[in-house]
């Protein structure tokens, strides 16, 4: 009879370690291709915000190309605009939020952990699976709100201010900017 117990101890344990694998490879597997998916369907231009020298004029839109002396953005469907470098006063870049992919990956991350530390310590007990239940909802509550919060702090917008800039800085934006340009070798 013990030996029995011992054989189905066991493959019940044998089963957990299964399941935490699969947990595991899917939150991989979802992270991975959440990042393909983003980088296939892109092919539209970053989406920018030009303020020019000293007058309050302000355009947006997508940034169609960079060449050394100036920025194209189309701000309307048909309707581009260049400007020119030496006129920018700043330039804010704006990023896609990635709360909903931070809160998805914490949420994942957080159940994963939480099931792994529930199960160690209510996995053959009376009524452990309640437990285990619980604290894996916990873990996913408080993994999806803090990695719904890094993703947004992580994907805030940034403003770079021109004129108080270093040229190799200046450079070092256009450089970043040309490679997420609609056209990246806009000539």
């Amino acid at each position: 009879m013990a030996g029995k117990r011992r054989i189905m101890s066991a493959e019940k344990g044998l089963g957990g370690s299964i399941r935490g694998i699969l947990l595991v490879a899917g939150m991989i597997g979802l992270l991975a291709s959440s990042q393909s998916l983003q980088a296939a369907m892109r092919r539209v231009g970053v989406k920018v915000g030009v303020t020019m020298g000293q007058s309050p004029q302000f355009f947006a839109g997508e940034v169609i190309g960079v060449r050394a002396d100036a920025i194209v953005i189309e701000t309307e469907p048909g309707e581009t605009l260049t400007l020119v470098i030496s006129d920018i006063s700043s330039v804010r870049v704006y990023r896609k939020s990635q709360a909903v992919t931070g809160g998805i990956a914490g949420a994942l991350a957080g159940s994963a952990i939480a099931y792994a530390a529930s199960e160690a310590e209510y996995g053959g007990k009376l009524f452990g699976e309640l437990g285990i239940i619980i604290y894996t909802a916990i873990g996913v509550m408080g993994g999806g709100v803090a990695g719904a919060i890094v993703g947004g702090i992580a994907s805030a917008d940034k403003t770079y201010y021109l004129k108080n800039m270093p040229k190799a800085s200046v450079e070092r934006l256009l450089a970043r900017l040309r490679k997420k340009a609609r056209v990246p070798k806009y000539q």
